[in-house]
């Protein structure tokens, strides 16, 4: 492929099909930007989210004719040898946290990166010189993390997903809507949803146990529900709902999950807790 500038501005070059210098018969049609940083690292893009951005200039504007896609790296975790195990799942819990308690919007895609140096996977022997030992203690304390991690998925609070999985499912269960918040919620784009007004509906209990309620408090003639789990996942939808209805919620991992409930004067979302 061909190479890039090295002014810190050349990923949009990839917007169009990129022609092979080994083989002319070849084309590469790059998708998604995945660890976008700037020159030097002076001030990286540390987001949630997935977008399209429009243009060098405006990194942060959606274009949705756009080929390229941008895959947020959330607050990104680095684990280095003095790294302990307790901060690392700490700061994967915060961010849980923010979205439980609507600190950040409900309705958006979080990932989180974990990145690590593989030096750090090395002891360096001094006796003979330039050799290595494999570090046991590092890869123990990484086990370590990802077994906690696996914890939180079983209460369905997060889930193991490739990149390329991860972005098909944006563009399947959020129809490609753009979605960012950065770290420091300074910046936020959130998915516009045309959400009709909040008192439109009562759904209770909140956390539920074995069952939730969905009550209209408007005239709604009818309307269709469709149950998310807390990465955007589908799991249940009924259609032609009419007046108070109950949704089971036995048998599902306890964590979050997202209701949307669809009218024809637009959409109503809540995130409820199954326990």
């Amino acid at each position: 492929m061909n190479l890039p500038d090295g002014n810190g501005n050349w990923w949009f070059d990839y917007e169009n099909p990129v022609q092979s210098n080994l083989n002319a018969s070849y084309s590469y049609h790059p998708e998604i930007l995945w660890g976008a940083a700037t020159p030097g690292h002076t001030n990286d893009p540390y987001y949630f989210g997935i977008w399209k951005p429009s243009d060098t200039l405006n990194y942060y504007s959606h274009d949705s004719t756009n080929r390229l896609i941008n895959y947020g790296n959330g607050c990104r975790i680095k684990i280095t040898d003095t790294t302990s195990v307790s901060t690392a799942v700490a700061a994967i819990d915060s961010i849980i946290n923010r979205i439980q308690n609507g600190d950040y919007p409900s309705n958006g895609y979080y990932q989180m990166s974990i990145f690590m140096s593989e030096y750090h996977f090395w002891d360096t022997l001094l006796t003979p010189p330039n050799t290595y030992a494999f570090n046991g203690d590092f890869l123990a304390k990484i086990n370590a993390i990802t077994d906690s991690i696996n914890v939180r998925v079983n209460q369905n609070t997060m889930e193991w997903m490739n990149i390329e999985d991860i972005v098909s499912n944006w563009k399947i269960s959020y129809s490609a809507a753009p979605f960012y918040v950065s770290c420091d919620k300074q910046h936020v784009l959130a998915i516009d949803e045309n959400k009709i007004t909040e008192n439109t509906f009562a759904v209770y209990p909140n956390p539920a146990i074995d069952y939730v309620t969905i009550s209209p408090q408007k005239a709604v003639h009818t309307y269709q529900l469709l149950l998310y789990d807390v990465t955007g996942k589908f799991i249940y939808s009924r259609n032609q709902v009419e007046g108070i209805s109950t949704l089971s919620t036995k048998g599902y991992k306890k964590g979050l999950y997202l209701i949307k409930l669809l009218t024809k004067d637009g959409v109503y979302s809540t995130p409820i807790i199954i326990e």
